[in-house]
């Protein structure tokens, strides 16, 4: 099984999405040490803003690689990358913090190089259809204040909510959550939530069963 692990906590040695992206990936490894993990960290190794230039080669509106100079064919080899770690991934474990109601920049860049027409979704008569279902997604989502349904602050969230629309359109309709709010409250209260989350998540072995 190959598992792709994201982090995109801006600040490195502080970050709660990261502590809980990388308890996932040891959690899991332990149940099965043969796994391989792939590693993209977003803020030190960005993905290029998106434009028609540089996103992968297969997305309809791409411009020819002929076309394009030495340095935008590298800086569409990146893109390339990421859409390819993605696609080789059985499982992606992704942290998602939430800055100003929304998701890093540096994760939007993610999103727009794997969500491609033809490669992970494909557009039909009744709507587009996902490509990617089979795939397991892990969100660690880490917000500074409480977000939910029964509190007014809830429609100033959109980091939760993107994550869902998007992966939804590439067919992951049920991704699983681990949620840790409230830091800007109680740091410690919302990193235990987050952990009491990890402990729920369905095994290695139960997924492989249920893949079968």
């Amino acid at each position: 099984m190959n598992i792709l692990h994201i982090d995109s906590g801006i600040s490195p040695s502080d970050s709660i999405s990261r502590l809980l992206c990388t308890e996932i990936v040891e959690r899991l490894k332990g149940q099965d040490p043969s796994v391989t993990i792939v590693y993209r960290d977003l803020i030190t190794d960005h993905i290029p803003y998106m434009n028609f230039r540089t996103m992968p080669s297969s997305h309809p509106s791409a411009v020819a690689s002929d076309m394009l100079s030495e340095e935008e064919r590298s800086t569409r080899s990146v893109t390339e990358r990421a859409l390819s770690e993605f696609l080789s991934a059985d499982a992606i474990v992704l942290g998602v913090p939430m800055y100003n109601f929304g998701i890093p920049a540096q994760l939007k860049s993610w999103f727009d190089a794997i969500l491609i027409p033809g490669s992970t979704f494909a557009y039909t008569s009744g709507g587009p259809k996902g490509l990617a279902g089979a795939k397991r997604v892990i969100l660690v989502i880490t917000r500074g204040g409480f977000y939910g349904a029964t509190v007014f602050s809830s429609a100033m969230e959109h980091a939760e909510s993107y994550a869902r629309s998007a992966l939804s359109l590439i067919g992951i309709s049920v991704p699983e959550l681990v949620l840790a709010e409230g830091i800007a409250i109680d740091r410690l209260a919302a990193l235990e939530r987050g952990r009491t989350s990890i402990q729920a998540l369905v095994p290695l072995s139960e997924t492989s069963k249920s893949t079968d």
